[in-house]
């Protein structure tokens, strides 16, 4: 009996193919005595050596899915197969853990002669002059001024911690535009904790000590300082073509940016225009109008408009009454 199943059951990839379609077959009709018969002969077959079969043809899986079959002795014989097959499995697993890592050998220690530093020639710098923070000394910029001054500088304290939080949020808007305008400044050292104390120091003079006021102006300058679609405002302090001991007697609509200003100067004309009348708004030389569709056969010109009005029956054409607004030039057609 054992010489005629191990002829019967020789686990090639085929058999194994052969035998998973018909086990699915069974178990889609549910024909649970070919299934019981099918799980006979794989528990016969001899599949140490064909786990890889087994995975490969799907066998493995719908004898899994057979393990929990309604029927309680095909479940119980599938079962019993996975878990055959579970054991063939565990050797393999044990032989690559204790099989050992091949470590390889360490890198050959070579010592090396420490090389000695040549000994370099340093020029002193010369003493940074205090005051309003910009001096034309030697290239401290680069990282040294975008990190808080390349003089070195230390920033003052007033006493007061209103004051003193003003000069540390002003010093760290000033070091931030320094830091973005690194190339600009080449040669000139700046130092933001300078130009924090001297920015402080001119609106506590001006607005009288720590006030609404001073607080107010401390809000737009910072706001301004710091806002990304206004670098010129920055660029400018930092560069020394605004003065920090001006910024706090400064209109704040100077400090806005060259876009804001062109919309509010925008702004200014149309509602200047919107309660002029007609003869005012045809002498105001500031208006700006847009080039239209028609051409004006007196002087060329596009900037046009026209309306269309309906002077005959309804079935008729309108007609197009038309305007220049450089000449002032009026024509109508149909």
């Amino acid at each position: 009996v054992g010489t005629q199943r191990r002829q019967a059951m020789d686990l090639t990839e085929a058999k194994a193919l052969e035998l998973n379609k018909a086990l699915s077959g069974a178990l889609d009709r549910q024909d649970w005595a070919i299934t019981r018969d099918l799980l006979q002969q794989l528990q016969s077959a001899d599949a140490s050596n064909k786990l890889k079969v087994l995975g490969t043809t799907k066998l493995s899986k719908t004898v899994f899915k057979l393990s929990k079959a309604s029927d309680t002795a095909t479940a119980d014989a599938a079962a019993e197969l996975v878990q055959k097959w579970r054991q063939l499995l565990k050797p393999a697993e044990k032989v690559g853990e204790k099989r050992p890592r091949e470590q390889s050998p360490p890198p050959p220690q070579v010592k090396h002669e420490a090389a000695k530093p040549e000994p370099a020639a340093e020029a002193p710098a010369p003493p940074a002059p205090s005051g309003s923070g910009h001096s034309s000394g030697g290239v401290g910029g680069g990282s040294g001024s975008a990190s808080g001054g390349s003089g070195g500088g230390v920033l003052a304290k007033t006493g007061e911690p209103t004051r003193d939080m003003v000069r540390a949020k002003l010093r760290d808007a000033f070091a931030k535009g320094i830091s973005d305008n690194v190339k600009l400044l080449r040669e000139l050292d700046v130092d933001p904790c300078s130009l924090a104390a001297e920015c402080e120091e001119a609106m506590a003079a001006k607005f009288g000590g720590v006030g609404k006021d001073y607080q107010a102006r401390f809000r737009s300058l910072i706001f301004n300082l710091k806002d990304p679609k206004n670098p010129e405002f920055s660029r400018a302090v930092v560069l020394g073509q605004l003065h920090v001991g001006s910024l706090c007697e400064m209109d704040v609509k100077e400090m806005a940016s060259a876009e804001v200003k062109k919309q509010r100067h925008d702004w200014s004309e149309h509602a200047k225009m919107a309660l002029m009348d007609e003869q005012t708004y045809n002498q105001y030389t500031g208006k700006q109008v847009q080039d239209g569709i028609l051409k004006c056969p007196k002087c060329k010109s596009m900037k046009t408009s026209y309306v269309e009005v309906q002077t005959r029956s309804a079935d008729e054409p309108t007609t197009k009454k038309c305007l220049c607004t450089d000449c002032t030039y009026r024509w109508k057609f149909c």
